[in-house]
């Protein structure tokens, strides 16, 4: 950095020392000439501050108002409204005269050709520092990743042992229940650091979530949990654990210990689709509030993964909660 300071400094008093001699070669004779080549200079030195003022607006504003690809005609549309602008303006300050209007025009198409490079090139430097604090992120998340392994591997280890023991001893539904925790386990520590994952092994890990569920949940005779999977087996991928927070919203907001309740998941896939369909109860007093953190951050997900191929419908009618989830199925996806 001081390297670079020093290098400036000296081409900067270097170039400064010959356009001085060159300035008094040149305008020695006449030294009102000298004022005159100033204010040009000046003139040339505001422009270039104007536009770059601007782009730094155009950039904050209009730039900003109009991101996303449904809103690129309105920013093309609001270039056409600032070249008018200017054209205008430059007309004004040569008093509409005929013999000006080229001379205008090309000024004005460089001034909002002008604007429009100096905003990308703002926009260019914001995405590259983005790109880099992901990039940081991505890496600590990494290390925490690698740091945190040996407590989830010491737990599956040890949920195996637990499952030889209960079969030895004759527990054999505490062993599938031990299985299936250990099958979860097994797909969170492998199958979820994929980029993608076969919809049978997201349909078999939402199965065994559903039935540990189940199998926690106190005797209630007023609740009612019904599940329908319809797959056509069809080889497809899907972007792992993509589903799951809507399924574990509606247990753990729609169930109650004593009270009626309900939960119904039905999903369907076929055809090159996926429909999922969940509803639950809302009880006057859920006995856990929830910031809806889970639900809001795979709506950011599935905006990133499917943009507009995607529909997610969430709503509240009297005492049903419902999402309904559509997206397509191919064979490969790409985070």
């Amino acid at each position: 950095m001081a390297l670079f300071a020093l290098i400036g400094l000296g081409l900067a008093a270097y170039w400064g020392h010959l356009l001085r001699q060159s300035l008094r070669a040149q305008y020695a004779a006449d030294p009102r000439e000298l004022a005159g080549f100033a204010r040009w200079l000046l003139g040339y030195v505001m422009l270039l501050a104007g536009v770059g003022g601007l782009g730094w607006i155009n950039y904050r504003g209009p730039f900003r108002w109009f991101t996303g690809a449904e809103r690129r005609w309105h920013y093309r549309a609001w270039l056409l409204i600032l070249l008018c602008v200017f054209f205008e303006a430059l007309q004004w300050r040569t008093r509409y005269e005929v013999e000006w209007v080229e001379e205008n025009l090309l000024v004005a198409a460089l001034g909002a050709a002008l604007v429009a490079g100096f905003t990308l090139v703002l926009d260019a430097a914001r995405a590259r520092r983005e790109r880099l604090e992901l990039l940081q992120q991505k890496t600590a998340a990494e290390l925490d990743n690698l740091r945190a392994q040996l407590n989830p591997h010491f737990l599956f280890n040890a949920l195996n042992t637990l499952y030889g023991e209960a079969l030895q001893q004759g527990q054999e539904r505490l062993a599938d229940l031990i299985g299936e925790l250990a099958g979860l386990l097994r797909f969170t520590l492998h199958q979820a650091q994929r980029h993608t994952v076969s919809l049978a092994e997201e349909i078999q890990f939402l199965q065994r979530y559903i039935n540990l569920q189940l199998a926690r949940l106190p005797h209630n005779p007023q609740r009612r949990v019904e599940t329908r999977f319809d797959w056509d087996e069809a080889p497809a991928a899907i972007a792992p654990l993509l589903l799951i927070p809507f399924i574990e919203n509606a247990f753990q907001y729609g169930l109650h210990p004593t009270r009626p309740c309900f939960v119904r998941i039905r999903l369907a896939a076929g055809e090159g689709r996926l429909r999922l369909e969940v509803e639950n109860s809302l009880l006057p007093s859920p006995p856990q509030q929830g910031a809806g953190l889970g639900i809001a951050n795979t709506r950011a997900r599935l905006e990133r993964l499917y943009g507009r191929r995607q529909q997610l419908s969430i709503s509240r009618q009297a005492d049903i909660f419902k999402v309904v989830l559509e997206l397509p199925l191919t064979t490969s996806l790409t985070l």
